[in-house]
C-alpha cells in the first residue's frame, strides 16, 4: 500500500514537473513573440518617421514670407514642452514595466516625432533672407537653449548611462528611432544658428550638446 502511494506521488510530481517545464517554455515563447512584435513596431515607426521627414523637410518654401522671430521662438518653446513632457514620462518608467509600457512609449515617440518634423520643417527649409534685431536673436537663442536641455534629458532618459533601454534588447530599434529624431534636431540647430549671428558662438555649445545626444543614439 505504501509502495503504491509513493508511486502515485512520484507520478504526480513527474507530471507537475513536466507541466512546469511546459509552462516555462510557453512563457519564453510568448515573451520572444512579444519582443519580436515590439521590434517590428519600432521598425515600422522608424519607417514612418523617415517618410514624414522626406515629405516635410524636402519641400522648398519658395514664395512664402520670411519667418517671424516671435513665431520661431514660440515654435521652439512648443517643441521643448513636448520633449520635456515625453522625457518626464519616460523617466517614470522602470525596466520592470518596460514591456507593458512599450505601446505607450511607441505612441509618445511617434507623437513627438510628428510634432517635431511638422513644426520645424519651415524653419529648416526657409532660406535666411534678413537679420533679426539683437533682442529677437536673444529670445530665439534662449528658446534654443531650453530646447537643447529638454532634448538632452529625453535622450538620456532613453539611452543614457542609466537610461530606460540602455541594457535592453530594445536598445537597438529604439536607438534607430531616436537617431532619426536627433537628425531633425541637428538640422534645426543649424537653421537656428544661421538666424542668430549675434549669439552664434554661444549657440555652438548647444550644438555640441545635441551632437553628443545624437552620438548616444548610434552607440552600441
Amino acid at each position: 500500500m505504501q509502495f503504491k502511494l509513493l508511486s502515485v506521488l512520484a507520478t504526480a510530481l513527474t507530471v507537475q514537473s513536466a507541466y512546469a517545464m511546459s509552462s516555462t517554455q510557453q512563457g519564453q515563447a510568448q515573451q520572444q513573440s512579444e519582443q519580436s512584435q515590439q521590434v517590428h513596431q519600432l521598425e515600422q515607426l522608424a519607417h514612418e518617421i523617415h517618410v514624414h521627414q522626406m515629405t516635410e523637410l524636402h519641400q522648398l518654401d519658395i514664395g512664402l514670407p520670411a519667418l517671424n522671430a516671435s513665431a520661431i521662438t514660440a515654435t521652439l518653446n512648443s517643441v521643448s514642452n513636448v520633449f520635456a513632457t515625453t522625457g518626464t514620462a519616460i523617466s517614470n518608467i522602470t525596466a520592470v514595466t518596460l514591456a507593458q509600457q512599450l505601446p505607450n512609449i511607441i505612441s509618445s515617440i511617434s507623437a513627438l516625432a510628428g510634432n517635431l518634423v511638422t513644426n520645424v520643417a519651415s524653419i529648416i527649409t526657409t532660406p535666411v533672407t534678413s537679420t533679426f534685431s539683437d533682442g529677437d536673436q536673444l529670445s530665439i537663442y534662449n528658446a534654443f537653449a531650453t530646447l537643447t536641455t529638454a532634448n538632452t534629458q529625453l535622450i538620456n532618459a532613453f539611452v543614457g548611462p542609466n537610461g530606460l533601454v540602455s541594457n535592453s534588447l530594445l536598445r537597438g530599434p529604439i536607438g534607430v528611432v531616436l537617431n532619426l529624431i536627433e537628425r531633425t534636431v541637428v538640422n534645426l540647430a543649424g537653421a537656428i544658428i544661421a538666424r542668430i549671428p549675434a549669439y552664434a558662438q554661444q549657440a555652438q555649445t548647444q550644438l555640441s550638446q545635441i551632437h553628443s545626444s545624437l552620438a548616444l543614439t548610434i552607440s552600441v
